[in-house]
C-alpha cells in the first residue's frame, strides 16, 4: 500500500511539472483549489490508510 501511495504522489508531481512546463494555462485556473485542498486531501488519506491497516491486521487475527 506504501508503494502505492508513493508511486501515485511521484505520479501527480511528474503530471503537475509537466503541466507546468507545456500548458500553464491549466495550472493557473486551479493552483490555489490544489494547495487548498491539499491539507484534507492528505488527512483523508491518512484515515483510509489507518482503517484498511486495522481491518487487514484484524483479518489477520480472524484466521
Amino acid at each position: 500500500m506504501k508503494h502505492f501511495i508513493i508511486v501515485l504522489t511521484v505520479a501527480l508531481i511528474t503530471l503537475s511539472i509537466m503541466f507546468a512546463i507545456y500548458q500553464p494555462n491549466i495550472l493557473e485556473d486551479i493552483w490555489l483549489w490544489a494547495i487548498g485542498l491539499i491539507g484534507p486531501i492528505i488527512g483523508f488519506l491518512r484515515e483510509i490508510i489507518k482503517s484498511l491497516n486495522k481491518f487487514f491486521k484484524e483479518l489477520d487475527l480472524n484466521e
